[in-house]
């Protein structure tokens, strides 16, 4: 933190803390826990019924007892279609066959074996007669013969055996080169077509038959079934087909009493989550403790990044009362024909509150929570809706924040969120094979456009007794049409321009730091209201005309100078300005000195007279925001800016390191939860932005040289009005650089 921070914090502490069981606790973190336990608490409640299904314990066959209403929408699986169809996707794949390379080599080896065999049984003299050559040639061959072929391959000769041996081999070889399977009809079809060929070779009928028959019973498939590859194939045939779903809607009756229960029944009851109704306490215990951790993460990331709306405790109760409110409605809604319209109805609007009374990105991740949330609330977790809550939701959280008019603001979000409300349930019921009604997706429509009525109308209601300043209001305090604005035009305009420059500046670094943008920029608009009261004793007012300081003494002109802070506060009193806005009016001064008064008063001094510099000391309190500590730097940084002549990078750079160090040394930020991080931050992005403002266009040698020559005609040496104020003596007005609009020399 910023010098005398810490100190200030460790006394508050002091007062503030205790110990639980060994542990120190401020105050501050036991509330932040107590409402988190609280929330999670009626959370778990509110979806406890998650885990207490209605039981049916029915079996296809048997005869529903009573009428079975769906509770919820939800998409089931027809198991017996399902089955049917990917079994007919399994038999329409085509068996795969492997080649067998040895099988035609098998086939010419079997023929050699049966004319071999016969021409030993033949020269065999132990066998005299044909009867015993015929059966001892049968026995030696592993395939069955007619007898007329035996005793063909018993009794030709020899030179006859050898032609009908190539013959045979030459018709069986032809086809064995064809593909021939098991498992199917291509044997049949080769013996056919070795039928076929032999009837052209020129031989006896009888020679012809022989040939044919010992072809037909050699012969082999050359193509084997695999039968592993053949299922692995109707395997993913089976996995390609598609669940066959059917959606049950919220209300639907799923089976009348006194009907037969199918399988399709079955799987109806199995997608709602009803056959197995049994209290599940690990389920219980493990919804309590997602529960738990989503709490926590939005409790974290609000206390890590956006650290004011976390200590303030009445936001972050809004916080976690409309998340909890949300809850309550998604579970008395879950029975409703218009269920999916009223989830995104409400999230929507949740979100819209939640992004006007803290932060946009608060409202983001209570995008995500409600999110999770319906996922909880639906049995089964509708993954549809989910998607279609969080996207609708991000949506409405950055619509709301757009700058604008309420009446801009109301119309653009309703006119918005009535489309995008209707096409996501549209698009999201289509991702997943769903039907949607027309009178879902109008109510979805209508829904929308009445959630940003509703998050507005809620808006206005809790702002005041909460002590919340949403974004909107901050926008339309920030429009240059409010009567006071207009007023500072007019009657101040120097102020009014020096007030915009410092929105800018503070806008951009509020906005690098992590700090609300937008607060900043509108209460810079208002610091200095209070010069509308004088406004010609201020510098930027005075156009160049007579000082008015001259005529009064450092003490009055102080005095003077600094009652514009008490003015303004008067002022804000009167329009009714909210105080985070207000408070920049003080504290943008802070209990700063007015240097260059003070300086006067003591030169004019006596040598004996004491020059009180508390007098010369605006009144203070100092900033106790980061906003309000950005608008005081920015302040001085800007009104020295102006002072500057030909500003570079180099020179903005060293004047914001020096103003900065001075008030950082002066104490003026002690107050605030500004870290030295933030304040390197704050400085890069004022060289940033002054750099941008000061930059010059870049001019051709033509144009130098014209201007060359008519300042030479014309330049006649003179001070610009911001860089005089009046001194004191001799009626000098030398230039005083770095002095700001208050008279305060930077």
């Amino acid at each position: 933190m910023v010098r005398g921070l810490n100190k200030a914090n460790k006394k508050g502490n002091s007062n503030s803390s205790f110990a639980i069981l060994g542990w120190d606790l401020s105050k501050v973190s036991l509330s932040r826990v107590l409402l988190a336990a609280l929330t999670i608490s009626l959370l778990f409640i509110s979806l406890l019924a998650r885990v207490m299904p209605q039981k049916v314990d029915w079996s296809a066959g048997h005869e529903a007892s009573r009428t079975i209403i769906a509770p919820r929408s939800t998409v089931y699986v027809d198991t017996q279609q399902t089955e049917e169809l990917r079994q007919e996707a399994a038999d329409k794949v085509e068996p795969v066959f492997r080649t067998d390379p040895e099988a035609p080599r098998e086939v010419t080896t079997a023929i050699s074996h049966i004319f071999a065999q016969a021409a030993e049984i033949r020269e065999d003299s132990s066998l005299p007669q044909t009867i015993d050559k015929l059966q001892a040639l049968q026995s030696r061959l592993a395939i069955e013969l007619s007898n007329t072929t035996l005793r063909l391959l018993v009794d030709s000769l020899p030179a006859t055996l050898g032609q009908i041996q190539e013959a045979t081999k030459e018709v069986a070889d032809r086809q064995m080169q064809q593909p021939i399977r098991n498992q199917h009809d291509d044997v049949e079809k080769a013996q056919q077509e070795i039928t076929n060929q032999v009837q052209q070779l020129s031989l006896t009928p009888k020679y012809r038959a022989m040939v044919t028959e010992i072809a037909h019973a050699t012969i082999k498939p050359n193509r084997l079934l695999d039968a592993d590859e053949t299922e692995s194939n109707r395997e993913k045939a089976r996995q390609v087909v598609a669940d066959v779903t059917g959606t049950i809607h919220t209300g639907d009756v799923v089976i009348k009493a006194g009907e037969t229960v199918t399988l399709r029944h079955i799987d109806m009851f199995t997608a709602l989550g009803l056959m197995n109704p049994v209290i599940d306490y690990t389920q219980a215990l493990a919804m309590l403790v997602l529960l738990a951790l989503i709490i926590l993460a939005v409790w974290v990331f609000t206390a890590r990044f956006y650290r004011e709306i976390y200590l303030n405790f009445w936001q972050l109760f809004l916080l976690s009362i409309v998340v909890v409110i949300a809850a309550v409605v998604f579970r008395i809604s879950q029975h409703s024909a218009y269920f999916e319209a009223i989830v995104l109805t409400t999230a929507c609007a949740t979100c819209m509150l939640v992004a006007l009374t803290t932060q946009a990105a608060i409202a983001v991740a209570t995008s995500a929570t409600l999110g999770l949330l319906v996922g909880l609330v639906t049995p089964g977790s509708d993954v549809r809706l989910v998607v279609v809550t969080i996207i609708c939701c991000l949506v409405a959280s950055f619509v709301i924040t757009i700058r604008g008019s309420w009446s801009r603001t109301i119309a653009r979000a309703a006119a918005v969120l009535a489309v995008t409300n209707s096409l996501l349930l549209l698009a999201g019921a289509g991702a997943f094979g769903l039907d949607i009604s027309w009178e879902l997706m109008l109510a979805g429509g209508t829904g929308g456009a009445a959630a940003a009525l509703l998050a507005v109308g809620a808006t206005m209601v809790v702002e005041r007794p909460l002590g919340l300043l949403p974004d909107l209001q901050l926008m339309e305090l920030g429009n240059p049409n409010q009567p006071i604005l207009r007023r500072l035009l007019r009657e101040a305009a120097g102020s009014y321009q020096h007030s915009i420059m410092v929105g800018n500046l503070a806008e951009q670094a509020a906005e690098a730091i992590g700090a609300n943008a937008l607060l900043a920029r509108t209460a810079a608009m208002y610091h200095d209201i209070g010069k509308i009261k004088r406004p010609y004793f201020f510098v930027e007012n005075q156009l160049g005309g007579e000082n008015p300081h001259d005529k009064l003494t450092p003490h009055m002109s102080a005095l003077v100078v600094i009652a514009h802070a008490k003015d303004g506060m008067e002022i804000a009193d009167k329009l009714g300005l909210p105080p985070a806005v207000a408070s920049a009016i003080p504290e943008h001064h802070g209990t700063s000195l007015t240097p260059y008064f003070y300086e006067k008063a003591v030169e004019e001094a006596e040598d004996d007279e004491q020059v009180s510099e508390e007098a010369f000391r605006y009144p203070g309190p100092k900033p106790q925001t980061r906003e309000n500590a950005i608008i005081m730097l920015a302040d001085v940084v800007e009104a020295a800016a102006r002072t500057l002549d030909a500003p570079s990078p180099s020179k903005i750079e060293s004047l914001v390191d020096n103003l900065v160090a001075v008030k950082i040394q002066d104490g003026q930020l002690d107050e605030c939860p500004l870290t030295y991080a933030d304040v390197n931050v704050i400085k890069q992005s004022f060289v940033a932005t002054l750099t941008s403002m000061f930059h010059h266009r870049v001019k051709y040698p033509d144009q130098l040289r014209e201007e060359a020559e008519k300042l030479a005609k014309t330049y006649q040496p003179s001070l610009p009005a911001t860089e005089t104020v009046s001194r004191t003596k001799n009626n000098h007005q030398p230039a005083a650089s770095a002095t700001d609009e208050d008279g305060q020399q930077s």
